[in-house]
């Protein structure tokens, strides 16, 4: 039972952060400052913001595997959490080239698919405590 409110814990802390970051961070970057500090702030934010999540993401992957060792919603919600995170993570200097370089479909196409999957991310851990029993 304890392990269970581990990974509940685990799951708000990752839905907080995501929230966090989209309705207080974002939105006051792009209001007060200028577009180079935004740039600046944002490519200094966006890796550690993904690495939090995959270090949360991986961190509830091993107190479900501590908690019961079988393929369950907590499984699949941490392991989906890792892996969109590291994609998104590694497809931040795309992102930035495609921005620098102007190429705005690229840079559209790469941030639809963060934006997607830290959707994604989001929903599927807001989700757990309807799976945890």
């Amino acid at each position: 039972m304890m392990l269970n409110n581990l990974e509940v814990l685990i799951s708000g802390s990752i839905c907080g952060i995501i929230l966090l970051q989209t309705s207080v961070i974002a939105p006051n970057v792009f209001k007060y400052l200028d577009q180079n500090q935004t740039r600046d702030l944002l490519r200094a934010v966006f890796p550690k913001f993904f690495l939090i999540i995959l270090f949360l993401g991986s961190s509830s992957f091993t107190v479900g595997l501590l908690n019961d060792i079988k393929i369950d919603s907590q499984i699949i919600i941490s392991t989906t959490t890792f892996i969109l995170s590291l994609l998104c993570y590694f497809i931040i200097p795309a992102t930035n080239e495609a921005k620098d370089k102007n190429n705005q479909s690229r840079f559209k196409f790469l941030h639809n698919v963060s934006v997607i999957s830290t959707v994604v991310i989001l929903i599927a851990n807001l989700s757990l405590v309807f799976f945890i029993t």
